[in-house]
């Protein structure tokens, strides 16, 4: 019996009349505790109540309804002016409310994108433009010239669709990578970071000051800021992500690609060693192998294993670095690699056990030591789901329009290759071990000179950022030596 009140109590609270209809049923209510001989009685009672109640008050509604007069609601669809005007017409004799409703469903389908919106920010002129610039932001507090309204149609956007909206990328398009040198570390205080790493950060800092470059040197603080800054209000689940990941190394991989994303420019960390200026890289030049510089990425091969049991050695056949590259802002290998980030925390990432799973099935625990769950950080947010991410786009690229310039002699290059891997030639483990793969580790293997794909991104030699033996390259053949000092792996947090 108690159950049936319970549900005769919502039903009378779903009309709008409900307070009488509730009144009437407390004082039925105390009557029925004294009526408990018959249960049947009691229930076919109630019963009729309900009944009763609800046609009383439907009738009610109905003659209320009656006595209004009719609203007639005109729309302005002027491309002009992004507010829609509406006129009321009080006149009792006007078309009916639903034959109202009916032309409006025709006239504004519910896929119509929010026009206003996309008229505010398309074209967006955004060439090396910060976001926070574009909406009127300062370091301290958002200042966004946005209305209430603006800033709910875009959160209800996917964040790829955000992302692609205000922070839009044309490949190949004019102007140099921008003159920003960005480095993280647990202290910005180079009197507390001993003497190799403040070395270390001074050949890119020092040596660049003279070449209009800015050098941005990241705590933990400064990290803080620039994510509530850059991404806070309009792209809110990057904020929650980076937050979210397990470990710290982990928050700083996904660092190095919000900031290259949001302002462009170079990253390096800071166990790395520029051994020339940034601006004697060939991404500064002029030209590139004869045509306009017009490069919006440059990145470098990390590892290479010509060997059969590649996979227990590389976390892929060629493995990007992402100690150091270098971007234009709103470059979509960065996208990417950010989404993918994203999707690996929410498909492969247990956040109550702290446990992820790889795309081969292999488990890593993050509640144990680091020296168990160190293959699980770079496939979750390092080197190997960037590369992957690297591979995702040159795939998504239209096939009739790609184009690779290369100085290297490919054919010869793969024919001297002790273990080809036949089977997976067009295959480089990119996301989820598509098959289908256009382009592939062969593309890249053994290049002994800088490659542009699409007169937008460079892929360097091994040895421009990774020269196993620094003394055997003269200077003017690679860019950074990496110290491997490593210190995240023996981090618990």
């Amino acid at each position: 019996m108690s159950g049936f009140l319970s549900k005769f109590d919502e039903l009378a609270s779903a009309t709008s009349g409900r307070s009488s209809s509730l009144s009437f049923l407390t004082r039925t209510t105390s009557i029925s505790q004294h009526l408990t001989k018959n249960k049947k009685v009691l229930f076919i009672l109630f019963t009729l109540v309900s009944l009763v109640t609800i046609l009383i008050e439907t009738n009610q509604h109905e003659a209320l309804l009656d006595s209004l007069p009719t609203v007639t609601i005109t729309h302005n669809n002027s491309n002009t002016d992004s507010n829609t005007d509406s006129n009321i017409d009080s006149s009792s004799n006007s078309t009916n409310i639903d034959e109202q409703q009916q032309q409006q469903q025709q006239e504004e389908p519910e896929d119509t994108p929010p026009s206003d919106l996309f008229a505010k920010f398309q074209p967006v002129p955004m060439k090396g433009q910060r976001l926070s610039e574009l909406f009127q932001s300062d370091d301290e507090a958002p200042k966004f010239a946005l209305s209430d309204s603006d800033i709910d149609q875009l959160l209800s956007l996917p964040l790829t669709e955000r992302f692609d909206l205000l922070l839009p990328y044309k490949p190949a398009q004019e102007g140099q990578i921008p003159r920003n040198i960005f480095q993280q570390h647990k202290s910005t205080n180079l009197d507390e970071l001993g003497r190799d790493i403040t070395r270390y950060i001074n050949s890119f800092k020092v040596a660049n000051e003279g070449a209009g470059f800015e050098h941005h040197l990241y705590d933990n603080k400064k990290i803080e800021r620039f994510l509530l800054r850059e991404y806070g209000l309009l792209f809110p689940e990057v904020v929650e992500l980076y937050h979210a990941l397990p470990k710290n190394i982990m928050r700083y991989d996904l660092f190095r690609y919000l900031v290259l994303y949001a302002y462009g420019g170079t990253y390096s960390d800071t166990d790395t060693e520029a051994s020339k200026p940034v601006l004697d890289w060939l991404s500064y030049n002029d030209t590139v192998y004869g045509d306009a510089n017009t490069i919006g990425a440059v990145v470098g091969v990390e590892g290479e294993c010509d060997c059969q049991d590649w996979e227990r050695i590389e976390g892929r056949r060629i493995q990007l670095c992402q100690w150091t590259f270098q971007f234009k802002p709103h470059h979509p290998i960065l996208k990417l690699t950010i989404l993918n980030i994203l999707r690996n925390y929410h498909e492969k990432y247990n956040s109550y056990w702290k446990v992820f799973t790889a795309w081969d099935g292999q488990t890593y625990d993050f509640n144990k030591e680091p020296k168990e769950y160190l293959d699980g950080v770079i496939e979750f947010t390092g080197p190997t789901l960037f590369t992957d991410s690297f591979y995702e786009y040159l795939n998504s690229l239209d096939s009739e329009t790609f184009h690779i310039n290369s100085p290297n002699d490919h054919e010869q290059i793969y024919k001297n290759l002790r273990n080809p891997h036949p089977d997976l030639t067009r295959h480089s483990y990119v996301w989820e071990h598509d098959v289908n793969t256009n382009v592939g580790w062969e593309n890249f293997t053994n290049i002994m000179e800088p490659l542009v794909i699409n007169k937008d991104i460079m892929v360097v030699p091994r040895f421009y950022f990774n020269p196993r033996k620094a003394e055997e390259f003269p200077d003017n053949q690679y860019w950074v030596k990496h110290n491997y000092h490593g210190t995240w792996k023996q981090s618990p947090v």
